[in-house]
Order: C-alpha cells, then structure tokens, then sequence
C-alpha cells in the first residue's frame, strides 16, 4: 500500500494561516507515521511547495529546513520525473481539455498510474473521477 502526498497537503501543514492546516498538519503526520503506506510525492511537487512556501511565508530559511527535511525524510519517497513520464503527462495535458488539470497534476497522474498507486493525499477535488483506479483520500 503507498500514498501520493500532493502539493496543497504540505502546504497546509506547513503554513498556520492557511484554511486546512490543522487537518494537513494532521494528516500528513499520519502518513509520515505510515498510516497509509509507503508515502511518495514527486520533484515537481516539490518544486512547487518549496515556491508557494517561498512567495507565502517570505521566510527563505524556514522554507529550506523544510525543504531539508523532506529531501532528507526516512518516510518519504521522491520520484523523479524522467523523459518518459514527461512525455505521458504531456500526452495526458493535451488530452484532459476539459478538466483544470495543471501539468505538475499531469505527472502525477503518470506517476500514481506508472507505479500502480491507488491513493492521493490531496484536497484538490479535480483528481476525483479521472480514474476508477485513484482513490482521493481527503
């Protein structure tokens, strides 16, 4: 058993003001406790919650320890996204023309699909019914 952890999961733990906090705070502990499984996210997630924490919190040094202690985490997994899961997502952006799906969902989609995943952590509702297979947890 293994969970995808989306982008809005760690910033809502992370960022005190933010409306989910207190159940992303909790929830990811949960994960990181290995309540779900083996708990991955991806680079591209990780780009993107390092940036939005940046742009969010102004607070550069908070920001890499936290970067620090995801890179460096025991309990989570980072896949790389490589030259084929680029291309599958970018198969995958051009076909989903009617959903809000940004290219970072795309590769994930690839990624939860490559590696067989039948979980993600997210509260963005836009993976709900894209595929029978993914389970949106929260």
């Amino acid at each position: 058993m293994s969970v995808f952890i989306d982008t809005n999961i760690f910033a809502a733990a992370k960022l005190k003001n933010d409306i989910d906090h207190e159940r992303g705070k909790g929830l990811l502990e949960e994960a990181l406790l290995g309540n779900y499984g083996q708990v991955l996210t991806s680079d591209y997630i990780f780009d993107e919650i390092i940036t939005l924490l940046n742009i969010r919190s102004k607070k550069h040094q908070l920001v890499f320890e936290f970067g620090n202690s995801i890179l460096t985490s025991a309990s989570i997994d980072i896949i790389k996204v490589n030259d084929e899961i680029f291309e599958a997502a970018w198969d995958k952006f051009g076909r989903f023309k009617d959903k809000l799906l940004s290219f970072t969902d795309c590769t994930t989609l690839v990624i939860i699909e490559k590696l067989k995943i039948e979980k993600i952590m997210s509260f963005d509702k836009h993976f709900d019914g894209i595929s029978p297979e993914i389970i949106r947890l929260f």
